[in-house]
């Protein structure tokens, strides 16, 4: 069974520094992560790995790259451009992809970063784990985007 119409996306942003590529925007944002989350996820991944959700192992190294082919976290980067970087996963439960992106008017003193998410549950499992989810991602998401340090 699919649940194609069953579709979970947002978009947060922030105000970022002008000089600012996707990449390093991405880099930033993901190394801005708080210990507590680190720790929520390692109880997350023991939780889920145990009802077949794929869990990504954790990183020993202090250097995170943004490259396409690499992993950082959920994610594997497909798409690495200035503009943005596309990063996801997807295992028999769920399908996922973030979209990290910078835009900047002409003649701006700064430019504007955020990150899409689309998720799509792939089974029965995946709907409810999605939908149990989804309220913590929408709070984490901004408050991680406000931990992010904005200085050029």
């Amino acid at each position: 069974m699919r649940f194609d119409n069953m579709n979970f996306s947002d978009g947060h942003y922030v105000q970022i520094p002008i000089s600012w590529d996707a990449q390093e925007f991405t880099h930033r944002f993901l190394s801005a992560t708080p210990p507590w989350v680190r720790a929520i996820m390692r109880v997350r991944n023991r939780v889920v790995q145990k009802i077949g959700f794929t869990v990504q192992p954790s990183s020993k190294s202090k250097q995170l790259e943004v490259t396409v082919g690499s992993s950082a976290g959920p994610f594997t980067f497909t798409e690495v451009t200035d503009e943005h970087v596309i990063g996801g996963h997807k295992d028999r439960h769920i399908e996922f992809s973030s979209k990290f992106v910078v835009t900047a008017s002409e003649g701006s003193m700064s430019a504007c970063g955020g990150i899409e998410t689309y998720a799509q549950p792939q089974s029965a499992v995946g709907k409810v784990y999605l939908t149990c989810i989804w309220p913590f991602h929408k709070a984490l998401v901004p408050y991680m985007l406000r931990q992010v340090d904005i200085k050029p």
